[in-house]
């Protein structure tokens, strides 16, 4: 028979696992870690989401910017925290994407991380600067076709989603051109408007102002259909005239590998009724953004699509890391 003081022993050790903190979880603030610097299109959704999700929670949801190499200084900081669900990551398509460039990538995000909700996808859109003569993507194409030296084209870092656009687009369009990276999206967006770059493929929450402002111009956005917002701008699918393979970008919340299960799913709920909030959708929608939700399970679904696909076309292009 066990005697009292190793009972006792053994309920406190059971009382400090974290799944035993489930029934009782959050009890202190949460962290959520964005691999990006603060001001862009990732951070202001990221942001918002903390902002209506601490209240659900009744803990303060604080963002921790954790910004380099392609959002995967945020990722792996998230993958080697406590299992605890006080340290989650929200993250970008680029963030799955580096771990398929590097030969020892510090993490994986299907491998290193627990889905816990798809929160929100968003196009692309295709820029030039708002001096550039071309009205379409097929006028765009037939002048990039004449120019003797090629082109160039602006990305926030190699293999990187807007790259991976950009290099299929001249790839499908048979093209010549060299890719620029910029340490984000703001400097790239200025190269574009100054000249320095011919186009530029950029998030669509990122672009809208400056459409709309008048210092960029559209010529195609990268999904399904067109949007609401700028409707007179074709998608890729019909402005190329055939199909296209980019379906844009997307962001979700991920939790370190071990997290208890009734975290994840308490978070993922939570997390679906705060993307269901009428005020909430509307203030994505006014970037461009859709709100997704959903279980874990369809964030994990879109992570193996998301290797399958980008690994894919990686592999075809020949693009490795710097």
């Amino acid at each position: 028979m066990l005697k009292v003081p190793v009972l006792a022993g053994i309920f406190i050790a059971a009382l400090a696992t974290p799944g035993a903190q489930a029934g009782t979880y959050p009890e202190q603030p949460i962290k959520l870690v964005v691999g990006w610097p603060p001001g862009g299109a990732t951070d202001g959704n990221a942001r918002l989401l903390a902002q209506a999700l601490g209240k659900r929670l009744g803990q303060s949801v604080i963002v921790e910017n954790r910004p380099g190499a392609g959002g995967s200084i945020g990722g792996a900081a998230v993958a080697k925290a406590t299992p605890d669900g006080y340290t989650l990551a929200y993250i970008s398509s680029s963030n799955v994407i580096t771990s398929l460039l590097l030969k020892q990538p510090s993490y994986g995000a299907g491998r290193d991380l627990e889905p816990v909700s798809l929160v929100a996808a968003e196009p692309l859109v295709l820029l030039v600067g708002a001096s550039s003569p071309t009205r379409t993507l097929a006028e765009f194409i037939d002048q990039a076709r004449r120019k003797q030296q090629g082109l160039n084209y602006a990305t926030t870092g190699k293999g990187g989603i807007l790259h991976l656009a950009g290099a299929a687009l001249v790839r499908n369009a048979g093209l010549t051109a060299v890719d620029v990276p910029y340490k984000g999206t703001s400097p790239a967006m200025t190269a574009l408007m100054s000249g320095q770059v011919d186009f530029l493929f950029g998030t669509f929450s990122d672009a809208l102002p400056m459409i709309q402002g008048g210092r960029v111009k559209a010529l195609a956005i990268a999904a399904e259909s067109r949007s609401p917002l700028i409707p007179d701008v074709p998608t890729l699918t019909e402005a190329l005239g055939q199909p296209d393979a980019e379906r844009g970008t997307y962001q979700a919340v991920l939790a370190p590998k071990g997290t208890p299960q009734a975290i994840v799913q308490r978070l993922s709920a939570d997390i679906d009724t705060v993307l269901n909030d009428a005020s909430i959708r509307e203030r994505l929608a006014d970037r461009g953004v859709t709100p997704v939700g959903g279980p874990p399970q369809v964030l994990g679904q879109r992570i193996e699509s998301e290797l399958d696909q980008r690994g894919r076309l990686i592999g075809e292009l020949g693009i490795k890391a710097n």
